[in-house]
């Protein structure tokens, strides 16, 4: 029979704690790590694999020797406290990224012996009562085993909600110990020994209770994983637990009866098979899929979102008598009854609007160590909850009329603002609340001049007394406080103000008129605001928010603004003027893009859907496909992305030869316009205000009537004609990612064409400084690129002062479409500079300067909050840094790994990417992996690092595929500065390779040459950037030609100064000169790995000229900086 087995991560907890007690014995052996780990009968090394597992039998020698060195025999206790989920793996992440509490116990009922083999939780519901039930495979398990889970189930539940949750009772099987003050005061709960069963108690109304990590997408990539970790394991739950997971699933997206034949198909199993492999478990699919439904239906009830027909429907009843047959099965009650039991205790969940927004008062009256101060322990907690009622009989009318307000108030709340409401003294107030502050139900907050502020002792007092209050009394005290709050508002209020207003202006507004009285909402609206005031206020809202970057929130508002607006745009409901019918399209698209920015692909394409069964202005059709666009390409889905603007830039060229031949005829209009342009400004007069903008000079010349291009080009209007900017600017990125470098090209080039037409706009800037790159890679002429580039940058600044400018004005009437503009207007400055850093400014400017400025652009990204701008400019800056910094190696992978956590949430594509490039070369030249037996191209980023990798470990094995990869490279990432270093990288191998050889091939030959007159003109306009890069190539060249004994016909090898003049000349048979001239050159800049690789190369130089010194010299120089790099495996392969 198998050993049952436990994970290591429990012991990382075990470990922290044990720190606080280790006696610091000199000899590890002696240490209470040591002791613990071999307890575990695990080692050191074991203990590190991700994997390591020991025998679950273990544990309780474990918890001993913990609790022995503590000298507390309750310690297992206080461990779980410090047990947060997250320290468990994939099992502790699983549960984290859950929807709710809920769902997090449930999963782990399926997953717990992951963690711990023979271990298993059950759920039982009785009423109100959930039972969390303990169960052991093992005859006989120790106490402290059973006491540290107990504890855990405990705890996890407050880690998860970020709320204390209050058990109402725990059960042991154990023999009673003389004294249980320890485990009531932990518990806060009545605990009971010699039970019948391991368990805990606890109200059914907190599973609703959110997850705080929730995630859907990760909970996936969890769940798949955990899956196969439970799998190998060999428990026989795990085949169950992907059959319920798979239920549960099905049932929630697609509301219907689920066949097994579907289940079984899916697990890649026949349906004999899989009848089979259940009946050696002992259970069928009918008891799974009841179990299932079961636990879904219960949860689906105490939401309290769904009538009972719309759950009928969720759990695929095929009518509403069949479920309620099923319930009174399950429960033996109806479901209406069983909805009755909850009512008094239900734990609210409610959205935006019915949330809680005081919370910014707690943090602001925390600065005074204030309200969280106040917060009772967990037994003082639980006993007042009890005497709740009684305490309530014992206020007088008045007074507990006043509490309920305070309640729809908040967990704090002011009197002043209740004072305004009923009409009555402050002092009258304090009077009447008196008897509350004794019976411990509300505190003052302490530090006032004035005692004004107090806040409920305990959130649940609140929440009793809140769900106390009928559906109509709420909205009527919401609608009075948020009046009294909108009236005290400042004329540019802030958010925390605003939003605690709007908590209430919404919540006022949010419920269905009832039965009875269907008008009583509208009426309760009227006397708080009117909805185009609601609409208003909730859109200034949603814009500072933005500002902010708090993009949940602004959507939140959003969304509100959203249910005021239906309500708006019926007058004779409202009794108020319609607003625009055009209006509420711009509310989708700007929800659109909020859930775009958030990750929420579904919502997002929800939007999209709504919009497209739409009359669309051609405007509003343009700003569509760019939202269409934006999803697909945060999805990784960048073909599609570029289908759906092509569709609409119909002018583009597709084919190759057509592209070129735009290229040439753009570059014709393109000089032409110039040209023109700078004869009008020759012939301005002196008190003519100049414009630095060459497309002002254009418009304000009249050389070219923009109405009537807009009509040849078919645009109705100026605006219509700068949003098609926008899609060219998305086109050209996209095609580069593509490896579509001749179509960007095309993109930029009609961009910039349009940009000496119109007057300048957000989108000039990226259009001339791509321009500058299309020049100087297409058409080699760096001139025009300067020039360009020049007139970008200059754009580019005045575009960040106009942006500051505008944060910093009052709110706007369309204060939201203003903040569009703002956010629009910085993301297109910054995606022109980054273009500016990754495609041009290298060429010339030194690299030092170029990791500056990218440092400069991801500062401004992060307050833009844009993922994917941010994740390119980590690719970028970490693939520099690494080239043209001193840092070390593990400084450099630390930064790495930092980032690529910062990004795998929501832009895990790309944290696939910094994963195998950058952190997997320094794991190659670390020697923490090994370079592939076979080179395989997946990306320029890591065809390039692995470039890098092979020629610094002299893996020539990998060579000759590599040389085949660089039109793919050039394709894929035209104009980087990586594609020059690759470039340079293969240049070195063909040479070394061809002097191993003893020959050079015409072939090769002439590629050598062809790189070699590329990093000519680099260094003529950048010499600090190439110049070294070139004199190396040289230098081998020589050496090569030296072994060949060729000495005729010589070239000239020339090293640069900073202004691009040719300094000094080598004749190439003098290999030792430019090995010189190229350490020469790399002693001024900060370039470990070309100076380390200069000094091995001349060394093994002077090591075939028969100068064994020198050539030892020059290995040990390289051992040094390779090890002063930190490039461990390099500095092995020199010994």
């Amino acid at each position: 029979m198998p050993i049952a087995t436990a994970s290591s991560k429990l012991l990382e907890p075990i470990l922290q704690l044990a720190s606080h007690y280790d006696s610091g014995a000199d000899d590890d052996s002696d240490s209470l790590r040591h002791q613990i780990l071999s307890a575990a009968s695990l080692s050191d090394t074991d203990f590190t694999r991700p994997d390591a597992r020991f025998p679950a039998d273990h544990f309780s020698s474990v918890l001993s020797c913990l609790a022995e060195a503590s000298g507390n025999p309750h310690i297992t206790l206080r461990l779980a406290e410090a047990t947060q989920p997250r320290m468990l793996g994939s099992i502790g992440f699983l549960i984290s990224t859950s929807e709710t509490l809920g769902q997090a116990l449930h999963i782990l009922e399926d997953y717990l012996p992951i963690l711990f083999q023979g271990a298993q939780l059950e759920l039982h519901q009785h009423g109100q009562d959930m039972q969390l039930q303990l169960l052991f495979e093992a005859e006989s398990v120790e106490q402290n085993v059973v006491e540290y889970f107990l504890a855990c189930l405990l705890n996890w539940p407050r880690w998860l909600t970020g709320r204390q949750i209050p058990v109402s009772a725990v059960e042991m099987t154990f023999p009673q110990p003389e004294n249980l003050t320890t485990y009531r005061q932990f518990f806060a709960a009545e605990v009971s020994f010699q039970a019948e069963r391991h368990c805990i108690h606890l109200p059914a109304s907190y599973l609703t209770l959110p997850c705080v990590d929730a995630n859907r997408e990760m909970h996936q990539l969890h769940k798949e994983f955990a899956d196969s970790l439970l799998s190998k394991t060999g428990e026989k739950k795990a085949l169950t637990a992907q059959i319920r997971s798979l239920i549960r699933q099905q049932l929630l997206t697609q509301g219907e009866a689920i066949r097994r034949e579907q289940i079984a198909q899916q697990l890649g199993l026949s349906l004999r098979t899989l009848q089979r492999k259940l009946g050696e478990l002992e259970t069928n699919f009918q008891t799974l899929y009841d179990q299932t439904r079961q636990e879904l239906c219960l949860q689906l009830i105490q939401r309290g979102q769904l009538s009972f027909g719309e759950i009928a429907f969720q759990l695929g009843f095929s009518n509403q008598s069949a479920f309620q047959k099923a319930f009174k099965r399950w429960m033996g009650m109806a479901p209406s009854q069983y909805r009755q039991q909850l009512a008094p205790l239900e734990v609210s969940s409610a959205p935006l609007a019915g949330r809680d927004n005081t919370s910014e008062i707690s943090r602001e009256s925390k600065a005074g160590g204030t309200v969280e101060a106040l917060i009772p322990s967990a037994s003082t907690m639980d006993s007042l909850i009890q005497q709740l009622p009684t305490k309530l009989e014992k206020l007088n009318p008045f007074g507990l009329k006043t509490l309920y307000r305070a309640a729809v108030y908040g967990k704090s709340f002011n009197l002043k603002h209740l004072a305004e409401i009923t009409a009555d003294p402050l002092a009258r107030l304090m009077i009447h609340l008196w008897p509350a502050e004794q019976e411990g139900l509300i505190k003052a907050v302490p530090n006032q001049l004035e005692p004004v502020e107090f806040c409920f002792t305990c959130a649940e007092i609140q929440d009793y007394l809140y769900q106390q209050l009928g559906v109509e009394q709420r909205q009527k005290y919401h609608a009075q406080l948020g009046q009294v709050l909108f009236d005290h508002l400042p004329e540019e209020p802030i958010l925390q103000s605003l939003s605690i207003a709007l908590h209430h202006l919404n919540q006022s507004s949010i419920s269905q008129p009832s039965i009875d009285q269907p008008h009583s909402v509208t009426e309760w609206l009227k006397t708080a605001l009117s909805p185009q005031q609601l609409y208003r206020l909730n859109r200034q809202a949603a814009q500072q928010a933005q500002q902010q970057g708090q993009f949940a929130l602004a959507l939140d508002y959003l969304q509100q603004a959203q249910t005021v607006f239906s309500h708006c745009s019926n007058p004779v409901e409202c009794n108020q003027p319609s607003l625009d019918h055009e209006e509420g399209h711009t509310l989708w698209l700007q929800q659109g893009q909020l859930h775009l920015k958030l990750s929420q692909f579904v919502e997002a394409e929800a939007c999209v859907q709504a919009l497209e069964k739409e009359p669309l202005k051609p405007l509003q059709q343009v700003q569509l496909s760019l939202l269409k666009a934006r999803i697909h390409q945060y999805r990784n889905q960048q073909s599609d992305a570029l289908a759906v603007l092509l569709q609409q830039q119909i002018d583009l060229p597709r084919e190759d030869k057509d592209q070129l031949l735009f290229l040439l005829y753009t570059l014709e209009q393109i000089q032409a316009l110039r040209q023109q342009v700078t004869y009008s400004e020759s012939m301005k007069t002196d008190d003519t205000n100049t414009d630095t903008n060459i497309g002002s000079d254009k418009a304000e010349n009249d050389k070219i009537d923009i109405n009537e291009d807009a009509e040849i080009r078919g645009a109705d209007s100026l605006e219509l004609r700068v949003l098609q900017q926008a899609q060219l600017e998305l086109i050209s990125l996209l095609a580069q990612q593509q490896a579509q470098p001749l179509l960007s090209a095309c993109a930029i080039s009609q961009m910039t064409l349009d940009s000496l037409q119109l007057p300048a706009n957000d989108f000039t800037c990226f259009a001339f400084i791509g321009y500058a790159w299309v020049a100087s890679w297409f058409c080699g002429d760096y001139e025009l690129a300067q020039h360009f580039l020049q007139q970008g940058l200059q754009q580019a600044h005045q575009q960040r002062t106009a942006e500051s400018t505008e944060r910093g004005l009052a709110n706007t009437e369309d204060v939201f479409a203003n903040q569009e503009l703002i956010d629009k207007r910085a993301l297109s400055s910054i995606s022109a500079e980054l273009r500016y850093s990754s495609q041009i400014q290298h060429w010339f400017e030194p690299l030092p300067q170029v990791l500056k400025q990218l440092k400069q652009i991801a500062n401004s990204s992060n307050k833009a909050g844009d993922e994917l701008l941010q994740s390119e400019l980590r690719l970028l800056m970490h693939q520099v840094a690494l080239v043209s910094s001193d840092q070390s190696l593990s400084k450099a992978l630390q930064r790495c790994d930092k980032h690529y956590q910062q990004m795998l949430p929501q832009q895990h594509f790309q944290a696939a990417r910094l994963k195998e490039s950058t952190v997997q070369l320094i794991h190659y030249l670390q020697g923490k992996a090994l370079l592939p037996a076979e080179a395989r191209y997946d990306n320029a980023w890591q065809a390039s690092a692995l470039i890098q990798g092979a020629l610094l470990l002299d893996q020539q094995s990998l060579w000759p595929q590599m040389y085949q990869w660089q039109a793919r490279l050039e394709n894929e990432l035209p104009g980087y500065f990586i594609i020059s270093e690759a470039l340079f990288c293969t240049a070195m191998m063909r040479l070394i390779q061809s002097q191993q050889e003893q020959q050079l091939s015409r072939r090769r030959q002439r590629i050598i040459e062809q790189i070699e007159s590329r990093f000519e003109l680099w260094a003529q306009h950048c010499p600090e950037n190439f110049s070294a890069q070139l004199i190396l190539l040289r230098a081998e060249k020589a050496s090569l030609q030296q072994q060949l004994n060729s000495v005729g016909g010589g070239y000239e090898a020339y090293v640069f100064d900073k202004s691009g003049e040719k300094i000094s000349s080598v004749q190439p048979s003098d290999a030792a000169a430019l090995y010189e001239q190229a350490l020469a050159e790399l002693e001024q800049q900060a370039r470990p790995y070309h100076k380390a690789l200069a000094y091995e190369r001349y060394g093994h130089y002077l090591h075939v000229t028969q100068q064994p010194r020198l050539a030892q010299f020059c290995r040990d120089e390289a051992k040094r900086l390779y090890q002063a790099w930190g490039a461990s495996a390099k500095v092995k392969q020199l010994h």
